[in-house]
């Protein structure tokens, strides 16, 4: 019988620990989680992370920045996960264009040695992004685009990974 059909006849809170183990053995070549990779922003020179406030119910996080004269950006930078697609989107203050980066894993020499020691490839990387191969399923990825470029948008910079 296939696991996933084991696990909808039992579910794991009546069939306790030792039965998950039996079916899901713990071993050093079974991953819970995946590192996929990083979006990175560099801030312009003058301008620094203030503070952050994550809002789980909502699936955001709201960052501050403050500038050379000490004062605090309003609007802040808005990141907010879409939780049934998994998309990213970023909502930067008007006038801000950081540098953006999708940066795979892959380029972190012990994630690498990891990925490598369970079969997989390497990332194909583009400028704007990047797709990781994975040995028994579709590729998983991030790739960055202007939302202003898309929708026209004058007020907000918008960045959808």
């Amino acid at each position: 019988m296939a696991r996933g059909a084991v696990l909808r006849r039992h579910p794991p809170r009546a069939r306790g620990e030792a039965a998950i183990k039996a079916i899901f053995p713990p071993t050093a070549k079974t991953p819970q989680l995946l590192p996929v990779g990083r979006l990175e922003l560099a801030l312009p020179e003058g301008l620094a992370l203030d503070t952050a406030h994550l809002d789980t119910r909502a699936a955001f996080v709201e960052v501050r920045m403050r500038g050379r004269a000490g004062r605090l950006s309003n609007p802040a930078l808005r990141i907010v996960l879409d939780r049934a697609t998994g998309a990213v989107a970023v909502a930067l203050p008007a006038g801000l264009e950081p540098a953006v980066r999708a940066v795979p894993a892959w380029e972190n020499p012990i994630a690498r040695e990891q990925l490598e020691g369970r079969g997989f490839a390497p990332p194909t990387v583009e400028p704007d992004g990047f797709a990781q191969p994975l040995p028994h399923d579709p590729a998983v990825g991030a790739a960055i685009q202007n939302l202003n470029l898309l929708l026209g948008a004058d007020e907000r910079t918008g960045l959808v990974c």
